[in-house]
């Protein structure tokens, strides 16, 4: 359950991903897919374990973004929804109650009494509350997901709280309304691509989603609709890329035409290669079985990392697959089938069904414009 917006028929949304701050501006169309009316790429420095590396030319790279969009738009942009990356998010679970002197019909504004008694601030000093939702809630001893129109003397909800770091706040808040931008609002990525890729009797039963990017991983758990885990860790697609370079002794633009190439299930002799052209056209030969031992020495480690992480989940989801989704790792060919080993569990790709935006790199921008704008006509 989100503070509440002014409904609006098209959104801007800003989305950081790796080394590029994306602005789009979208709206929602027929069968609930989603029409990108005008967007944008700036290059930044990026960000790591939760801060930004080049927060001085953060400013001119978001100013760039937002002119860019303007013009395709041919409008002044005065309202944005920042996408908040995992990496700057916390979240906490809190037991909230209320008691009635009587039983009453449950209504929306009695469950938003119930999430507004959370202060933005009062978990945390260093962290503002940016969503409060719930996982369950209880009526009366009942466990329910649909407390509205019930009659009940008691309600109560486990609640997920997901808080965004001040630093990121403040820091987005200075940027933004030095660029004569009004309104702000800040969506937790994790909970949008949650809530807008899985379907609802998925959530309701609890999923493990893992979010590869090129310098991080992202491990959560949803549940209802809120996130009850969350843990991210510094390695990512970069540092595969890091160790082909290495290893094979090939700059980084050979690297990322290699790793289109690269089939993890490939069962290769040591005479097998994969063949790529450098930038001056000349042939050049890999050979297939150490590129794919280097790519999968670095996913074992990662999935060695995760096994670590979802035993320390207070909610194990051990039932049903493993979503992976993110720009990082999930364009190998065969990640499905080698994660699932690694990992001993059957792992899926989570990507927009929209055919368009039919690829895990599309998961958080999607999910972010079409959880914004089904949440603002609640």
């Amino acid at each position: 359950m989100r503070r509440s917006a002014i409904i609006k028929e098209v959104v801007t949304v800003i989305n950081f991903q790796a080394t590029k701050i994306e602005m789009v501006i979208a709206q929602r169309i027929i069968n609930n897919n989603i029409k990108i009316i005008a967007s944008s790429l700036s290059d930044y420095a990026g960000y790591i374990d939760g801060e930004f590396l080049d927060e001085e030319a953060l400013s001119d790279s978001i100013a760039i973004a937002k002119q860019r969009v303007e013009e395709i738009y041919g409008k002044k942009i005065k309202s944005v929804y920042i996408g908040v990356p995992a990496e700057f998010c916390n979240y906490a679970l809190k037991n909230l109650k209320a008691s009635y002197p009587n039983k009453i019909v449950i209504k929306d504004k009695n469950i938003q009494e119930l999430f507004e008694s959370v202060g933005d601030h009062e978990l945390s000093d260093d962290y503002l509350v940016v969503s409060k939702s719930p996982i369950y809630y209880v009526l009366d001893s009942v466990q329910t997901m649909e407390p509205q129109y019930s009659l009940s003397k008691n309600m109560g909800v486990k609640a997920s709280l997901i808080l965004a770091k001040n630093s990121f706040v403040d820091l987005m808040n200075n940027i933004l309304g030095n660029l004569g931008v009004n309104s702000i609002e800040f969506v937790p990525n994790i909970l949008a691509v949650g809530m807008s890729l899985l379907d609802e009797s998925v959530r309701r039963m609890g999923s493990i989603i893992i979010d590869f990017d090129y310098v991080s991983t992202s491990v959560y758990s949803i549940m209802g609709e809120g996130i009850v885990d969350l843990k991210t860790f510094a390695i990512g697609e970069g540092h595969i890329i890091s160790d082909l370079c290495e290893v094979l002794k090939l700059n980084y633009f050979n690297v990322e035409k290699l790793k289109n190439q690269i089939i993890l299930t490939l069962q290769s002799n040591p005479m097998d290669n994969y063949e790529i052209k450098d930038e001056n056209n000349n042939l050049i030969k890999i050979n297939s079985s150490l590129a794919n031992e280097v790519v999968k020495a670095r996913i074992d480690m990662i999935g060695e990392t995760i096994d670590k992480i979802l035993l320390n989940f207070q909610f194990k989801q051990e039932d049903g697959p493993i979503y992976i989704t993110g720009s990082g790792l999930t364009y190998l060919k065969g990640i499905k089938n080698y994660l699932s080993s690694v990992l001993h569990r059957e792992c899926e790709i989570l990507a927009p069904k929209q055919v368009e935006y039919n690829n895990p790199k599309y998961a958080r921008m999607v999910s972010l414009i079409n959880f914004i704008i089904s949440q603002n006509k609640n």
